[in-house]
């Protein structure tokens, strides 16, 4: 740890921001992690990668959640119902009820 803050002071990061938040090994596999989230990588993927024996560590600790883009994803949800939406009516979005 000590080299690695020699070489953040270096490179002109502080070890700590102004939220209080530390530049150490695990943010750099948060980083790392929450990246291939945000890429698209399958979960089961990413744990893999970041070789977690437990899918719930890497989607509860080593995703950031407030850098996934939720706002996209309600957005790419289909509009049913929506007369003149791009998307059309709910005929081209069946409902699927129960294993089906």
């Amino acid at each position: 740890m000590v080299t690695f803050r020699r070489y953040l002071a270096k490179a002109g990061i502080p070890y700590l921001d102004e939220q209080g938040r530390r530049v150490d090994f695990h943010s750099l596999r948060l980083t790392f992690g929450t990246n291939l989230v945000l890429s698209g990588a399958h979960p089961r993927v990413v744990q893999e990668m970041m070789r977690h024996s437990d899918i719930r560590i890497t989607m509860k600790l080593y995703a950031d959640v407030t850098g996934l883009p939720f706002a996209e994803a309600a957005a790419a949800l289909p509009s049913f119902g929506m007369e003149g939406s791009h998307l059309g009516g709910p005929e081209n979005y069946p409902l699927k009820i129960g294993n089906g």
